[in-house]
């Protein structure tokens, strides 16, 4: 004769398989959710010595004032924590990119004694309640030896471009759309590799170009030769946003 289904015999197997289950997803969220965090940790070269980060905050949509307390904010951990502000920027116009992701309005970069030091920083209650309040950022790290043309520029406007899927056509594009900066003052020019640490998309490359004033840089934006360079950079790399921020003076 055979044996009916008896629960309280299978209850434990159950109880234990959702136990696994339930580990499993666990792990797979904070796989997902520090994964980026847990990269720095695995690199010396970011772990253990100076870094510098790139973090775009507060969203369309967020005060003036609030944005000034954000970044006010963010300098003080920062400085808490032994690090450096090393540039603050106010959006004046998105140039390029998704107007409903990708627009910021506000560029903060600093660095830090060591990469590790984000780490703290980042289970800060205060650090945590500021992204609650400030609403989605980007964070991006990036070696302080190769990012000394993004320390502050008092009274320029930066531009600053995020590239993703970087090929090596795209590479050699970046160097043809960076070469059209010289005939309308830019200096500085920047090439600087990324890393995510905030965020969802995963920002592979940052260009950046100071010039003396905003007509300039839009003069530099509008002209034939930069929109053409700028078609073929978009056309050899997989995503890009474009930003344009005044430098307090």
């Amino acid at each position: 004769m055979a044996r009916g289904y008896d629960p309280a015999v299978n209850r434990p197997l159950l109880i234990f398989l959702v136990f696994v289950v339930s580990l499993l997803a666990t792990g797979l969220a904070a796989a997902w959710w520090l994964g980026p965090q847990l990269a720095l940790l695995a690199s010396a070269e970011l772990r253990d010595r100076p870094v510098m980060f790139l973090d775009l905050a507060s969203p369309a949509g967020t005060s003036a004032e609030a944005s000034r307390t954000g970044a006010d904010l963010l300098t003080r951990l920062v400085e808490q924590e032994h690090g450096q502000l090393r540039y603050r920027g106010s959006l004046i116009e998105q140039l390029d990119g998704d107007l409903r992701s990708d627009e910021w309005q506000s560029l903060t970069i600093y660095s830090l004694p060591a990469g590790s030091d984000y780490l703290r920083l980042r289970t800060n209650p205060r650090y945590k309640k500021l992204r609650i309040d400030a609403g989605p950022r980007i964070v991006l790290a990036l070696p302080v030896q190769q990012a000394s043309a993004l320390a502050e520029a008092p009274g320029s406007t930066r531009v600053i471009w995020l590239l993703a899927g970087v090929t090596p056509s795209g590479m050699a594009a970046t160097t043809t759309f960076l070469e059209t900066v010289d005939a309308f003052g830019g200096g500085s020019a920047a090439r600087v590799p990324l890393r995510r640490l905030e965020g969802a998309r995963d920002w592979a490359m940052l260009l950046v170009v100071d010039f003396p004033s905003t007509r300039e840089a839009m003069a530099w934006h509008r002209d034939v030769r930069t929109r053409t360079a700028l078609a073929i950079m978009k056309a050899r790399v997989s995503s890009t946003a474009g930003f344009l921020f005044s430098t307090p003076g």
